[in-house]
């Protein structure tokens, strides 16, 4: 480890430093992906730092060298479920890798995470889909396996390009089951009427799909707190557009479709990985 490096908090109210940080964020993201890199805007991740979460505590990190920013880190701690488990990122520009200061940043971050008591550590990383599936030479995934962490759930990401030509739509329809089914859809936050239900079946989004031996529960299903996450939505900027299928008697949700950005065009094609370990063992996560 590079004992010069400096790690430090950010507080996402100082708009120098969290630009600092998003800046870090964002070059490390482009280096590695290219004109497919998922990178949310400057705005959006400082409303999201800047919410006081009843569900999650989250904290931004920049590690300094010689005076300047050469990298960023995140943690996040989910406060009324999957209390052993955290969320942590390292981003380090291109420009400064091969000199510690990722691992002076991981260091830092599983140190607060073990202060919170959690004891599985997961992280995401992305390399491009012509790439090994396993992310082999892919500068994340091999990171993370130097510091003691395994593949664990990995997923392909594909581009659609926007609008979708109708008679794909029609093809779709057509194979729906209409006589069962009711479609209902929406522009913004979720209707009262069944805000309770869709919040119920968001919790379980994590924990339905495919999660290997992930340790994940399903999240919290308070209204209150979908409400919130709706309102810091709105903070960022970002269009929600909510669709579910309503049983013909009941009329009750049984599925859901994902909020979304109205600007987002397309979806990246790449590979995303998690990577988790257990207290000091190493362990794999699908």
């Amino acid at each position: 480890m590079n004992t010069s490096v400096q790690i430090r908090r950010v507080d996402p109210f100082h708009t120098v430093e969290h630009n600092l940080w998003w800046q870090a964020y964002a070059e490390a993201k482009r280096a590695d992906m290219g004109e497919n890199a998922l990178i949310w805007t400057l705005e959006e991740s400082r409303a999201e730092m800047q919410q006081r979460s009843e569900t999650t505590e989250r904290r931004t990190y920049v590690a300094v060298l010689d005076g300047a920013v050469v990298g960023g880190g995140s943690l996040a701690l989910s406060l009324k479920d999957n209390l052993r488990s955290a969320a942590l990122g390292v981003t380090v520009p291109l420009a400064h890798r091969r000199r510690g200061v990722g691992s002076a940043l991981l260091a830092h971050i599983e140190a607060e995470a073990a202060d919170a008591d959690r004891t599985t550590l997961r992280a995401e990383t992305e390399w491009p889909a012509s790439e090994p599936d396993d992310g082999a030479g892919q500068p994340g995934i091999e990171f993370a396996r130097r510091h003691g962490y395994t593949l664990a759930l990995s997923d392909l990401q594909n581009r659609l390009e926007l609008p979708v030509d109708d008679a794909i739509i029609d093809e779709l329809l057509e194979a729906a089951p209409a006589e069962r089914y009711a479609i209902r859809s929406w522009v913004g936050p979720v209707p009262d009427e069944i805000l309770a239900e869709w919040a119920a079946l968001d919790a379980v989004l994590d924990t339905e799909a495919p999660t290997g031996e992930l340790d994940i529960e399903a999240a919290s299903a308070d209204v209150a707190d979908y409400r919130a996450d709706e309102q810091m939505q709105a903070m960022q900027g970002r269009t929600s557009f909510g669709t579910v299928a309503l049983t013909a008697t009941a009329g009750s949700p049984r599925t859901r479709s994902s909020s979304s950005r109205a600007t987002t065009a397309t979806r990246t094609s790449g590979a995303l990985s998690c990577a988790a370990r257990t207290a000091a063992t190493v362990s794999a996560c699908a």
